[in-house]
């Protein structure tokens, strides 16, 4: 007998008949494997891709509505005012309540910066070139970042490490 001869019948069963249609089965089940893998990958960059749009519209939003604020209440985007920061003035005093105002809206815009970071991976030159000049304006509201008006470590408790690190960056503070 040939070694390198497979008999057609073998116990019974004919594998001239049988081999192909488990061949194709087998062909079927890897090819329709591969396009399920291929399909959900396609369809996880579709899903990625429409949430990293969504989340850029919240943010964009978001800078609207601060800005907004900014366009009513000018002062609180002046060097002069800004730098007039302590918190002894949010409690008493004239001006409480543009101090007050000013102390919520530098939460605003830290929570701003600190999503906007989160979006852009921590990377400082992406916010700087692909949205705004987050450096500047930290700078404009360190006085009340550094000295917060409910708890001194308001802010290094409130954010992640990653965007505490990165206002302090923006500080000169490495």
């Amino acid at each position: 007998m040939d070694i390198n001869c497979v008999p057609e019948v073998v116990n019974g069963v004919d594998w001239s008949k049988i081999g192909p249609a488990i061949l194709g089965t087998v062909l079927s089940v890897v090819v329709s494997g591969v396009l399920f893998f291929v399909k959900n990958n396609i369809d996880k960059k579709i899903r990625e891709e429409n949430q990293k749009k969504t989340d850029l519209d919240q943010l964009d939003k978001q800078l609207d509505d601060i800005l907004k604020i900014a366009i009513s209440y000018p002062y609180l985007e002046t060097k002069k005012f800004c730098e007039t920061w302590d918190k002894t003035k949010a409690e008493i005093g004239d001006d409480c309540d543009r101090y007050q105002r000013y102390s919520v809206f530098c939460n605003l815009v830290f929570n701003y910066l600190s999503r906007l970071a989160e979006y852009c991976e921590y990377d400082l030159e992406c916010i700087q070139k692909q949205h705004i000049n987050m450096k500047e304006w930290v700078r404009l509201h360190q006085k009340n970042w550094n000295d917060p008006l409910n708890d001194p470590n308001e802010n290094i408790d409130s954010y992640d490490e990653k965007f505490v690190a990165l206002v302090n960056k923006c500080l000169g503070k490495h």
